[in-house]
């Protein structure tokens, strides 16, 4: 990551350059969604809400195992990564299938690399709960030891038992 892009990025073009830079190298990638208009590239994805997320303006690809991940600019030095563990299969929902992390790309920023959306709590727009988008269940994962978490792991998190947001799926 030292030799990473010191520059703001901005836009498709350039989260599609960091890609094919510092990561598709690495990654066995079975389509290139910015190069393709296919159905299973541009499909509906939503979050706890149920509100449409993402367009067909994203970076992304699909790779060898059927997973799905998108860049998308956030910021001077900070791509989001949006990534689908299944891909176009159901549920396409953010907090269960999709997960959103950040990747900060500043040469000298404290947290370069992998970053988690920072968490907002519980009872926020972004929580992993109910009542929020769901953005925030990467951070819940990072926060559990990189485990999903049970009932009882959410409410030792802090998290009220009754908007337990992985009941329907687990």
């Amino acid at each position: 990551m030292s030799g990473w892009v010191n520059e703001p990025l901005s836009g498709r073009e350039d989260a599609c350059k960091f890609a094919q830079t510092y990561l598709i190298p690495y990654l066995k990638v079975a389509k290139d969604c910015t190069k393709s208009s296919s159905s299973d590239c541009d499909y509906e994805r939503k979050n706890l809400r149920n509100d449409t997320i993402g367009d067909s303006t994203w970076c992304s690809y699909y790779l060898a195992d059927g997973s799905y991940f998108a860049l998308v600019p956030s910021g001077d030095y900070l791509l989001n990564v949006i990534i689908d563990a299944n891909g176009h299969k159901k549920p396409n929902v953010l907090g269960y299938d999709i997960l959103k992390y950040r990747i900060g790309t500043k040469v000298d920023a404290a947290n370069k690399g992998l970053l988690d959306i920072q968490w907002t709590g519980f009872g926020s727009n972004s929580a992993c709960d109910t009542g929020g988008n769901g953005a925030d269940c990467s951070a819940l994962i990072m926060k559990n030891g990189w485990k999903i978490p049970t009932e009882d792991d959410y409410v030792r998190l802090g998290g009220d038992k009754e908007k337990y947001p992985y009941k329907s799926l687990y």
